[in-house]
């Protein structure tokens, strides 16, 4: 049986060089329920909406053994290389 292990959302906006100026990858779990509607997660924004969120993009999920390597490949090289809490 699927399990949800956690929701993140954006904890800070950062500077990229990408055509946005902004991305918003650094996303972390929340302690608390999430209200879940049909453009994501509360609390959650996507700095690129042309390729990011909407109705068809607005969640994403990884199977729990591959999560982890999935969501630091996935991360700028400047936001993976600083230490988490």
């Amino acid at each position: 049986m699927p399990e949800l292990l956690a929701v993140c959302v954006v904890h800070e906006l950062h500077a990229d060089a990408g055509l946005v100026g902004t991305t918003a990858i650094d996303k972390r779990p929340v302690q608390h329920a999430v209200k879940i509607s049909r453009y994501g997660a509360r609390g959650d924004v996507q700095a690129d909406r042309k390729d990011h969120g909407g109705l068809e993009a607005a969640l994403y999920a990884y199977a729990a053994p591959n999560w982890i390597s999935n969501a630091l490949l996935s991360l700028p090289k400047q936001i993976s290389n600083r230490k988490r809490p």
